[in-house]
Parts: C-alpha cells; sequence; structure tokens
C-alpha cells in the first residue's frame, strides 16, 4: 500500500465510524449483516476496522436474537457521543435548536 492508499483508508474508515454512528442514532437497532449494505461501505475491510472499533470503545453492542441472528445497537455512551455530533454538525449548518 502506498501513501496516497493508506490515507484514502484511514479517511474512508473514519468517515465510515461517523456515518455507522448516525445510521444507528436515527433508524435505531438493525440487523448486524445488513449494517454493510446499509450503511453504503464499499470496502470490507473498512467494515472489518469498523466495528470491532466501536466495540471495544463500548459504542455499540450486539446481541444475538436467535441461532442466526444478531442485532446491532447503540450503547448508552454511543447515544451520548453521536447526540454531541448531531449538536456539531447543527452547528456547524448555521441551524438553530
Amino acid at each position: 500500500m502506498n501513501m496516497n492508499d493508506e490515507l484514502f483508508f484511514k479517511l474512508m474508515t473514519r468517515k465510515t465510524i461517523l456515518r455507522t454512528l448516525l445510521y444507528l442514532h436515527f433508524n435505531g437497532k438493525t440487523v448486524a449483516s445488513r449494517l454493510f449494505s446499509k450503511v453504503g461501505i464499499t470496502n470490507y475491510d473498512i467494515y472489518k476496522k469498523v466495528v470491532p472499533f466501536l466495540l471495544e470503545r463500548g459504542l455499540i453492542e450486539r446481541r444475538k436474537i436467535n441461532k442466526k441472528t444478531t442485532v446491532v445497537e447503540l450503547t448508552e455512551r454511543g447515544r451520548e457521543v453521536t447526540k454531541k455530533l448531531v449538536e456539531i454538525s447543527s452547528l456547524l449548518r448555521g441551524e438553530k435548536r
């Protein structure tokens, strides 16, 4: 991987982390296997980095609801972080709440 590829990978990973948090914030919990397509992640390597990153920081949690299905949702800490992200983005756009 050359330097441009590494930079692109880092930027895409950060973008994907934000998109994942915002998706879960606005849509509630979702099936883990569908999160990949719903967030619009085009590279599976990025997905393999994002989900463990969010899990180890306690922002999302996985829960099995039956033998085959795992659900991903925000934790309380994840909700607080995402609420701040939404506030910041609305301030940047000049919206008042």
